[in-house]
């Protein structure tokens, strides 16, 4: 690889690259979800962030390739530049929940939410994510009829 001038790739969110390139390192970013199905939260970031720096190489390429990668990349830039981590929704709480479930179809069982919607972060409030799946593990296992029926009872295990 190195005779050839070719960039070693690895998955920065999963192993530090084997192979060290002083000038170049490079990560296609897809996470630990199924696929590409997945959302980077607070501590990934700042863990990759961290990765990054410590590579040593004098350029770094970070490329995301999760459903929600511009919002992923742009949180990433802007904890880089201001050491904060910004909202995923730039909302809270409900308004926040629903915006990220916009998309659920309703009637939906808890495991079919879970199964499709589990991989998602809203924010609880400011400065304060959650991971979908985590709250939907400690609802009761029934069918939902809308996001305001399941808000109330993911708001009980908040």
């Amino acid at each position: 690889m190195n005779d050839l001038g070719i960039v070693h790739v690895t998955d920065f969110s999963k192993e530090m690259p084997r192979v060290h390139d002083g000038e170049i390192a490079y990560s296609r970013l897809f996470g630990r979800g199924v696929h590409n199905i997945y959302m980077f939260d607070d501590d990934e970031l700042v863990e990759i962030s961290g990765k990054a720096d410590g590579v040593g190489s004098e350029k770094v390429l970070l490329s995301f390739h999760g459903l929600r990668m511009y919002v992923d990349a742009a949180r990433l830039k802007v904890f880089r530049k201001t050491g904060k981590m910004p909202s995923v929704t730039g909302k809270a709480g409900a308004e926040s929940f629903r915006e990220v479930m916009a998309d659920a179809v309703f009637p939906a069982a808890k495991e079919e939410l879970l199964t499709k919607h589990g991989w998602k972060l809203f924010d609880i409030e400011a400065g304060r994510r959650a991971r979908v799946a985590d709250l939907l593990r400690k609802i009761p296992d029934r069918t939902y009829v809308n996001v305001d029926d399941l808000w109330a009872d993911v708001v009980q295990v908040v």
